[in-house]
């Protein structure tokens, strides 16, 4: 019950109205499959004894009524009104289904979105704390293992107004066999949730560590390609292939375990119907004309009723095998986003940082009381060990990580929450690991802003790329995946127009230039300086001191203090 309630709650307003016009529907559903099986009974007692239209109270009044002049023309009748009424059934169940898988997958859809738009949402520390396997494996099989937990649902609560119905009419039929039949599935039933579930729950667990387990050698490996082809790949590989079967074991005792149910009961339930068929036989010695329509009615109910609690169970079976990637989605919907409002901030004039300090950890600080000035326009390198804090005073300074004592200010105006969006949008960022995305240059500058061809052209110069292109396909010159098709270098000097064609007033390089070679990077960073207009703020953090040359001021940190040199 906890599972189907938490199901439930993970529906928003509208879903969970939509969840009910489901089960409506499949009450609806319900009601036509028990309407079909309880009129087979007497089609076959009519078309068996045409007599039952003069001798029974209820087919001779409608026989009369209708003033048929044959028998066999109402029968015939009767029967194609029958084989009109089982067409239309099977529309209404195709129509429930596509509803059914409609629903499903745009919850499916809508999860992700969420659970994507939480992950673009967190504050960069925290996203930098969390495991990136995690967050892809939540949103790519985690959101459609619930999917698969919601339509068991429905599925199960179908097949239970199913069954409740048709137990209904084969009580209505024939009390003491239909008791009988109650007691038999009921202990089977518990026998198959006791043993069969609790396997089951346990695969699911293990299945939810391993296949986490394996996209983090995934990524490790992708990631990392380089490396493992100098170091070898044996060791990943092995991670990779024993996760990988610890995974298949799980999903096999899963999908072994499902399957024992289904073959249960189709062999109790034949063995009922072959077993009330010879008790018949032994009471009514030999002669089963009198009930064979009672008989038919307790077959066709039989072979609905036990694919029912097939699917019932099973449904279960599935419910608590994914519960864990639902656990883990509600975990990752519970994240605390960033909260942060449109106030607009202009910057015209300072930077300006008061006893700004700040540490990962209690008691461990990175930077102390840092007091600093900087002016629009101006040029500010900063150099320092690794781990001496530069980075993480950039990232403070353009709002990626919040101060933990001290404030910054823009023209006066404290940095915070309410005007950070409108700070960021003043920035661009090039760091020293580019991204690019498998499409053309330009896509790839431009990434999403209007298309200006002169702009474009004029950033492609500032960072010295137009003439590599140019001897190429030009601006429509594929990358690759991940910038494939192009020379580390290549890639940062288009990371650096995509950031000068972004037309931010704030311009940051963090070890932008490392994967040039010093005469490249010497050549572009002489255009920046010169050819950038004078009213661009730069941050430029860099281990060699000729890319700092330009900067009309640099910054040295260790031990969390700051000293210009």
């Amino acid at each position: 019950m906890k599972h189907f309630l938490n199901i439930y709650q993970g529906l928003d307003f509208q879903e969970k109205r939509k969840f009910r016009i489901v089960l409506l529907f499949s009450l609806v559903v319900s009601f036509l499959e028990t309407l079909g099986i309880s009129l087979i009974a007497p089609f076959v007692k009519v078309a068996t004894d045409f007599s039952v239209l003069t001798s029974d109270n209820y087919f001779g009044m409608l026989y009369g009524y209708l003033s048929y002049d044959s028998a066999a023309l109402f029968v015939i009748h009767f029967g194609i009104l029958l084989i009109g009424f089982y067409f239309f059934r099977a529309g209404v169940g195709v129509l429930y289904q596509y509803y059914v898988t409609n629903f499903a997958e745009s919850k499916h859809l809508s999860i992700s979105y969420r659970l994507f738009n939480i992950y673009m949402s967190l504050s960069y520390r925290k996203f930098s704390e969390l495991n990136r396997s995690d967050l892809l494996k939540s949103i790519l099989n985690d959101t459609q293992h619930f999917t698969i937990m919601l339509t068991s649902l429905i599925i199960l609560i179908s097949e239970c107004f199913i069954l409740i119905l048709i137990y209904a009419l084969m009580l209505y039929v024939n009390l003491e066999v239909t008791l009988v039949l109650t007691v038999v599935t009921t202990i089977i039933g518990v026998i198959m949730i006791v043993f069969v579930s609790s396997k089951i729950k346990v695969a699911g667990l293990k299945r939810n560590v391993f296949h986490r387990a394996l996209f983090e050698h995934l990524n490790q490996a992708i990631s990392n390609f380089k490396m493992f082809k100098l170091v070898g790949t044996d060791q990943i590989k092995a991670l990779y292939l024993h996760d990988s079967e610890i995974y298949k074991k799980a999903n096999l005792e899963n999908q072994f375990l499902a399957q024992l149910p289904r073959y249960s009961f189709e062999a109790i339930g034949f063995s009922i119907i072959v077993s009330i068929i010879i008790y018949m036989i032994i009471i009514l010695e030999g002669d089963l004309s009198s009930v064979f329509s009672t008989l038919s009615v307790f077959i066709l109910g039989l072979l609905r009723v036990m694919p029912s609690f097939n699917r019932i169970i099973n449904s279960y079976n599935q419910i608590v095998f994914y519960a864990p990637s639902f656990n883990n989605i509600q975990l990752h919907l519970d994240y605390e986003i960033e909260n942060i409002g449109s106030v607009k901030l202009d910057f015209e004039d300072t930077i300006e940082l008061k006893n700004v300090s700040f540490e990962y950890l209690p008691g461990e600080s990175i930077l102390n009381n840092i007091n600093l000035i900087f002016n629009k326009g101006d040029r500010i390198g900063f150099v320092g060990e690794s781990g001496s804090g530069k980075s993480t005073l950039v990232d403070m300074i353009i709002g990626l990580a919040n101060p933990s004592s001290g404030s910054i200010y823009i023209d006066n105006h404290d940095l915070n929450s309410s005007n950070l969006a409108s700070w960021r949008k003043k920035i661009s960022f090039i760091p020293q690991s580019v991204y690019l995305f498998d499409g053309t240059v330009k896509d790839n500058i431009v990434f999403g802003l209007e298309y200006d061809s002169e702009k474009l052209i004029s950033v492609m110069h500032l960072a010295c790329i137009f003439d590599f292109f140019e001897k190429r396909d030009g601006v429509d010159t594929l990358v690759g995946e991940s910038g494939g098709q192009l020379s580390g270098g290549q890639m940062q000097r288009v990371a650096i127009a995509r950031a000068l064609y972004n037309g931010s007033c704030v311009l940051v390089l963090d070890e932008a230039t490392s994967a040039l070679d010093e005469k490249t990077e010497e050549e572009i960073m002489n255009a920046l300086y010169t050819n950038l207009s004078c009213s661009l703020t730069m941050f430029i953090i860099s281990h060699r001191a000729n890319t700092l040359k330009g900067c009309n001021h640099i910054y040295a940190l260790s031990d969390g203090s700051v000293i210009e040199v």
